[in-house]
């Protein structure tokens, strides 16, 4: 067994080649691992006719392809848990993140300053403590750190290369934001503060006061601030802020994030979070309200994924925002008791935990799962998971559907027709009804190669036709029990001339009766009658079209004003000879009467 073994280390270590690839049976490796043969992992062992699929950070599992979470499938992993210092008051509220660094605001009178280079073992690198009052919130901007604190009623500002300051903003602090060089202070009650915090002294510009003021955030020159309302402030002059419109939101809204042109809330009171188009600030619309766990009092939106503390729930929420119109729910991952903050930083978010006295970080990867594949050499790659399929099932495409030189099957439930089945369209997502595009050209038929229906790129549309020949042609009868109507408004009309002298024309044509041809594409057994196109071409052209190979087709529809002329001309002559008539009757008896005046003629 030792010879066996050293044999096959100095086979190993000779397949090793200089640019440290290994080869099994190969002397020639080209890749990092080069296998020339089958290669089996029976720690992925699974049902036959599953494909191995990989994570955003490389790691693989097998998945059905027919299976509902086939893709897109998303998972939460819990990195770390870190107690923080320990004191009198120690209850982490609030966390905020910048690089490798992450702020724990410490309701025990400490901002905890955390290195998570490494997120599964953060190391504590320095507390401020004795603040003078107790943090309940905390945000970053540059390297100011702005910290509201609750017995200190004030705003606390650090960094920036200038001593510590403060201000008084109203009392009891709970909520701070900052947009460029304003922060913006409320305290759950009556006051929102507005503060300049460019210089090293931090400044109150005004004061507004409230009812019952939750989460803020700032957005160019405007302040969105929650009061049982959004309320919307233009602060372009901080010293008088003017409230410029208010937008109800669900119940008990608490936290609000901007990103762009969208704000999205979390409603404590209605467990929902929900979305609105600020694209015009002086009127917000509603985009989508979505259910949450219950108590949710933190959000945050880093890119397409939005996340979410829930307090009563003790979980953290992961929804994709792709299309904010629908957020689909990715993950729910269970946290320590009541977390209080939030912050999101790459694929890690950071959720300090209160009752627990903790700080948790979570991967949370990117929503790109893709497939194992292989290149022609054999060597394997990562595709894209739209490679095979996106987003099937019940979610919304983020790409078209597209077949390469296949054909595309809708079938139906066996049995009883079944409006569930088949190709669809609903009038519920902004879709105005099936549209089907071709640069050929489509059509619509049956399994024996029956012609329904059929458009060509030139916009002809045939019916019982595969060669229409005119913006509509039919073969077959037509039922209608509508009207068929023509365009024959004058006001449409020009060059206008009557019609006269059909009659001796109409007296000319040869009606007849006759069978199609087995050859012709509108044949049918039956007995037809009708009209020579030839023949009516001599008299009356415009009734007759030609096709581009030189068949003829008349319009019967138009034959009624030539017959109604010929009409006319019958009927006056008919009207002519009723005249003659008269006289000739008139004449007759005006000649009776002379002859009775003279008498009868003498006898001889």
């Amino acid at each position: 067994m030792k010879r066996f073994l050293g044999m096959f280390a100095l086979l190993f270590i000779a397949l090793i080649s200089a640019s440290q690839h290994v080869g099994i049976n190969t002397s020639s490796p080209t890749t990092t691992l080069d296998v020339n043969g089958s290669l089996r992992v029976r720690a992925m062992n699974n049902s036959a006719g599953n494909f191995v699929r990989t994570d955003s950070i490389g790691r693989l599992s097998t998945a059905s392809i027919t299976s509902a979470s086939g893709f897109g499938t998303f998972q939460t992993i819990l990195k770390s848990t870190t107690s923080t210092p320990p004191g009198t008051y120690a209850n982490p509220t609030a966390v905020a993140v910048v690089g490798n660094t992450a702020y724990v605001a410490d309701y025990n009178f400490a901002i905890h300053v955390y290195d998570v280079t490494n997120p599964q073992s953060p190391q504590l690198k320095n507390s401020i403590s004795s603040l003078g009052g107790s943090p309940r919130d905390i945000a970053i901007s540059g390297s100011k750190i702005c910290v509201v604190r609750i017995g200190g009623h004030d705003l606390w500002v650090t960094g920036g290369g200038g001593p510590d300051r403060s201000c008084y903003v109203g009392l009891d602090p709970k909520y701070v934001s900052v947009n460029n060089n304003l922060a913006f202070a409320t305290n759950g009650s009556t006051d929102f503060a507005i503060v300049d915090i460019s210089g090293i002294q931090p400044v109150v510009k005004s004061t507004i006061n409230g009812f019952s003021w939750k989460g803020v955030a700032g957005s160019g020159n405007y302040a969105f601030a929650l009061d049982n309302a959004l309320k919307v402030y233009d602060v372009s002059n901080p010293l008088s802020p003017q409230l410029v419109s208010t937008t109800s939101t669900a119940s008990g809204p608490e936290r609000i994030t901007i990103k762009g042109n969208l704000a999205y809330i979390v409603n404590a009171g209605a467990n929902n979070f929900q979305i609105f188009d600020i694209s015009n600030p002086l009127a917000p619309a509603l985009i989508s309200t979505t259910s949450t766990g219950s108590g949710p009092n933190r959000i945050e939106v880093q890119g397409n994924r939005a996340f979410i503390t829930n307090g009563t729930a003790m979980t953290l929420q992961v929804f994709d925002v792709t299309i904010p119109q629908s957020p689909v729910l990715k993950s729910t991952t269970a946290t320590g008791q009541w977390p209080s903050g939030l912050a999101v930083n790459g694929n890690y978010a950071y959720v300090s935990i209160n009752l627990d006295k903790k700080l948790q970080i979570f991967e949370v990867p990117g929503f790109s799962d893709g497939l194992l594949g292989q290149n022609s050499d054999g060597s394997l790659v990562t595709l894209p998971a739209s490679t095979l399929a996106d987003n099937l099932g019940n979610h919304v495409a983020s790409q078209a559907l597209r077949l390469n030189d296949q054909p595309l099957y809708l079938r139906g439930a066996t049995g009883a027709p079944n409006l569930n089945h088949g190709l669809q369209y609903s009038n519920t997502d902004n879709i105005d009804g099936p549209r089907l595009y071709g640069s050929g050209g489509g059509t619509l038929g049956t399994s024996n190669g029956t012609t329904a229906l059929r458009w060509t790129n030139s916009g002809n549309v045939g019916i019982g036709t595969s060669t229409p020949t005119d913006k509509l042609s039919v073969v077959g009868n037509i039922t209608a029990t509508g009207t068929i109507s023509s365009s024959s408004d004058i006001r449409f009309k020009t060059n206008i001339h009557p019609l006269t002298s059909t009659l001796s024309a109409v007296l000319s044509l040869q009606p007849i009766t006759y069978n199609w041809k087995p050859d012709f594409k509108g044949y049918n057994a039956q007995r037809q009658l009708g009209f020579s196109a030839q023949e009516l071409e001599k008299y009356f052209p415009e009734i007759v079209q030609t096709d581009k190979d030189g068949y003829k087709a008349l319009d019967y529809s138009r034959m009624t004003s030539v017959l109604v002329q010929a009409i006319k001309d019958q009927q006056q002559e008919l009207d002519r000879l009723k005249a003659k008539m008269e006289r000739l009757e008139k004449l007759m008896t005006t000649n009776s009467k002379d002859a009775k005046a003279l008498g009868s003629p003498p006898n001889n």
